[in-house]
């Protein structure tokens, strides 16, 4: 296996189905790319479906060994490869990355590129010096990043909002950008943070104590360490998956994708759920109250991207999903309608 490129995805057992159908996608287009699995909670090293890719092995450097089962993001700085592509399991790859390897190829030092703040559909990058208390909202800026105030005491001296919060869900960059030292001396400030100030126990568990886990976590050292960001646009950028769009699969397998990526990052996600098309999906995108579907919007945005590389489904499958669906989304929301039209 090289070890100057390769791309991680972490998974677990309930999206192994997106994690099949995004290394296929990208085996699509780019056939000799090496692949490596981050396990995440609950993964079974010896029951898993990924036959042909290598499975990380836990850090074995005391330094990186206190990241616990849910800072897994942190293992791509210890992992093999020198430079690399992160992706979350809730991708699908559209085009080929072959522009972003070789810009990758040239970086020296620390960097790491992100998919860049943009507006509207244009996918227009944001110049200016910075956002302010005005112009981002702290609900917007903390569902982030984490809790605005206790960050605040974290480091008096740390500005949340110099600049917007990056996605940590698909991200490029190298091994010595997050060094063991600068992981070690930053989870120690943050176990004497939980002591000093939380009056408990540090927990890696309670993701939203202080940051929006690792999430929260991958900014505040990328802001405080001043490391470089530079965006996936044009070659790598992902455009999500809440929104409303036209990539047709003709597009796809043509090579003719406008973007690289989607990431269905907080929205309905591809499944073999009776509710992910079709005139049930209207109960399934309802259930996300934020998203601003319309009734012509039949289906998961990108589904049938999805589905053209996802393994086959099954009766077994179907019922599945469709019962995670309707049991953690849609029957909230139905109880929820029910009680606002009564009182």
């Amino acid at each position: 296996m090289s070890r100057e490129f390769g791309i991680y995805i972490l998974t677990y057992p309930g999206d192994y189905h997106l994690a099949q159908a995004l290394i296929k996608s990208i085996r699509y287009f780019n056939p000799e790319l090496p692949i490596m699995i981050i396990p995440g909670t609950g993964f079974n090293r010896q029951e898993h479906p990924f036959s042909g890719e290598k499975i990380m092995d836990d850090p074995d450097d005391i330094r990186w060994s206190s990241l616990g089962a849910y800072d897994r993001l942190f293992w791509i700085f210890q992992g093999p490869f020198d430079k690399f592509l992160y992706c979350d399991a809730d991708l699908i790859c559209l085009k080929s990355i072959n522009g972003l390897i070789e810009r990758i190829k040239t970086e020296k030092g620390p960097f790491m590129y992100v998919n860049l703040p943009y507006h509207g559909y244009g996918l227009k990058e944001d110049t200016s010096d910075g956002y302010d208390d005005d112009r981002i909202s702290k609900i917007k800026v903390g569902g982030q990043i984490g809790i605005l105030d206790r960050l605040k005491n974290f480091d008096p001296e740390h500005d949340v909002y110099k600049s917007y919060p990056f996605n940590s869900g698909l991200i490029a960059s190298s091994k010595e950008t997050i060094t063991p030292e600068d992981f070690f001396e930053f989870r120690q400030k943050e176990v004497s943070f939980y002591e000093r100030i939380l009056k408990k126990d540090f927990d890696p568990r309670q993701l939203y104590e202080l940051f929006y886990g690792d999430q929260g976590r991958l900014n505040y050292l990328v802001f405080k360490k001043k490391i470089p960001l530079k965006s996936l646009y044009p070659d790598a950028h992902y455009r999500w998956g809440g929104d409303t769009f036209g990539v047709s699969l003709q597009d796809v397998l043509s090579g003719n994708s406008p973007y690289a990526f989607i990431h269905w990052a907080g929205c309905p996600k591809p499944s073999y759920s009776i509710f992910a098309s079709g005139f049930l999906f209207y109960f399934l995108y309802k259930s996300f109250g934020y998203l601003r579907y319309d009734y012509s919007t039949n289906g998961i945005p990108g589904l049938a991207v999805w589905e053209k590389f996802s393994e086959p489904g099954s009766i077994l499958s179907m019922t599945k999903f469709s019962w995670r669906d309707f049991r953690s989304k849609i029957w909230p929301y139905l109880k929820g309608w029910v009680k606002r039209k009564i009182f």
